[in-house]
């Protein structure tokens, strides 16, 4: 399963998110009333960020335009974790955490640009939320424009080319 996949079918696990944008690679969505990045990562309880360069103040531009990051973590769709950190938080403990991997080695390189967050359970404990898969044959309550973005994720198309009509 790419990234990609990956995010595509986290959206479609979390009912009431919104996708706001989605460009290179880059999902930004509203979740529970946040403008968030969403940050996917097959190792369980891990996420990767890339620097601007090896310094430890070095800004991780993937962070720019939002207010929390939503990391999901796991190898399936059927053990997956979550996590909806501030950003702020966040990037202090990514730099925090450069600092000190750089002064545990004085020689280390300053060109690693690689951020790791780990263990997110220990760092974030009070941002983890439930993340469970939908399961066949069970229906789930959603709003018309939930229902158009889930449909326009699963055609593959632009959600104003969905048009949803109710009889009642």
């Amino acid at each position: 399963m790419t990234p990609t996949e990956r995010k595509e079918a986290i959206l479609k696990m979390l009912p009431n998110a919104k996708l706001l944008q989605r460009y290179a690679g880059r999902y930004e969505v509203e979740f529970n009333g946040k403008h968030c990045l969403l940050v996917v990562n097959t190792k369980h309880g891990s996420v990767q960020f890339i620097a601007n360069s090896g310094e430890a103040d070095a800004d991780v531009p993937t962070l720019d335009g939002v207010d929390y990051c939503l990391m999901v973590t796991g190898k399936d769709i059927d053990s997956l974790s979550a996590w909806l950190v501030p950003v702020p938080r966040l990037l202090e403990h990514i730099k925090n955490g450069h600092k000190e991997w750089l002064a545990e080695k004085p020689g280390r390189s300053r060109e690693n640009k690689m951020r790791a967050v780990a263990p997110l359970d220990v760092h974030f404990a009070d941002c983890k939320f439930d993340l469970t898969p939908p399961r066949e044959g069970v229906a789930t309550t959603m709003t018309p424009e939930q229902a158009r973005q889930a449909l326009a994720i699963h055609f593959g198309v632009d959600p104003s080319k969905i048009r949803i009509s109710v009889d009642v």
